[in-house]
């Protein structure tokens, strides 16, 4: 006998919950939550914490993988965005492990008639940008004030990597000899001056 593994959607009583309704109810929650997140400067929200949130607030529990339905959430947020006139608010919403908005931005990009960037770092410079017009829609940051911000892990990531670029390229030029001033061989001895 093979049981059915097909996750679902409950109430807290136990009751079987439409996929269609559900994500109906999660994304009015999102946005909502998303309106009031903006309302902070450089505010941002890891996705699993907003779907943990979702699915306390509207007392509707999935057995899914987060993965699995809050981008499609995110985008029926970002169609109600778009219909409003509000900025992308999904680009508040970034990865938990690497602090980036990831692939799901590219259907924010679609739904707000922009092709979507063919590199990561493309892509999360433009959201840092889309993420700043949600700051200044919804007065957190006067309209000229303000600069677009990486999340903060994407941004450790990222200055750890110039670093890594910058000792790589030390390393690989050789230092420089304390005698001659020449630049030496990769040895650490001065062709010159030995």
């Amino acid at each position: 006998m093979s049981r059915d593994r097909t996750p679902t959607v409950t109430a807290l009583d136990g009751t079987p919950v439409p996929w269609g309704e559900a994500e109906s109810r999660w994304s009015a929650v999102a946005y909502d939550l998303l309106v009031q997140l903006a309302g902070h400067y450089q505010a941002i929200v890891e996705d699993h914490t907003l779907a943990k949130e979702l699915q306390l607030r509207t007392n509707l529990q999935t057995s899914s993988p987060t993965k699995n339905w809050l981008p499609r959430v995110l985008r029926h947020v970002t169609s109600r965005a778009t219909e409003a006139g509000a900025p992308p608010l999904a680009t508040l919403v970034v990865g938990r492990h690497d602090g980036q908005v990831g692939e799901v931005y590219d259907d924010v990009c679609r739904a707000t008639g922009l092709e979507p960037l063919p590199t990561p770092e493309e892509r999360e410079d433009r959201a840092a940008q889309a993420r700043l017009e949600c700051y200044r829609w919804a007065g957190a940051v006067a309209r000229h004030r303000g600069t677009p911000a990486l999340s903060p892990k994407l941004q450790k990531q990222r200055e750890r990597e110039q670093r890594e670029k910058l000792v790589t390229h030390q390393v690989r030029t050789g230092s420089v000899c304390p005698t001659c001033g020449l630049t030496m061989a990769l040895t650490g001895v001065c062709d010159f001056c030995s």
